[in-house]
């Protein structure tokens, strides 16, 4: 799948704030613009965790921040390594973690998905999916943090 494309690790990370002054933490995937341009990857998957904040910071307390940490590197080994989905974006603060994926199958990014959650305990996760092919959410997302594809 997509084997002439190259993925990279480049990430671009920024902090904020909502309007009451709570952290949000952001990172997105930078040089994805071949991976848009194929329109292979119509399919935006966004994968949604709920979690208890750490009252100081409205972050996750370190125990969770670790599963979410160990979770997310499952779903890469899943999803990523032949190029079936790729992750592009991370928001997290408010209590909820958001991880933004776009798949060039969403059937099958969901069987893989099901595989990765065989070695986790039950996760308070949700999962949707939306058609995007022109990547919408993706540009708004970033266009909220001031970065470019």
């Amino acid at each position: 799948m997509n084997d002439d494309l190259i993925l990279e690790d480049n990430w671009t990370g920024a902090e904020g704030a909502n309007a009451n002054g709570i952290p949000v933490m952001v990172r997105y995937r930078q040089n994805i613009r071949e991976f848009i341009d194929t329109g292979s990857y119509p399919t935006k998957i966004e994968i949604s965790w709920l979690y208890d904040t750490d009252e100081a910071a409205e972050m996750p307390t370190p125990g969770e921040a670790t599963v979410m940490e160990n979770f997310e590197a499952a779903l890469i080994a899943a999803l990523e390594g032949d190029k079936q989905s790729i992750l592009v974006a991370v928001m997290t603060g408010q209590g909820e973690k958001h991880w933004q994926w776009y798949t060039a199958n969403a059937r099958m990014a969901q069987e893989r998905i099901d595989m990765a959650l065989l070695d986790f305990e039950t996760l308070p996760i949700n999962i949707n999916t939306k058609e995007d092919p022109n990547w919408n959410d993706y540009f708004d997302f970033i266009a909220d943090f001031g970065g470019a594809a």
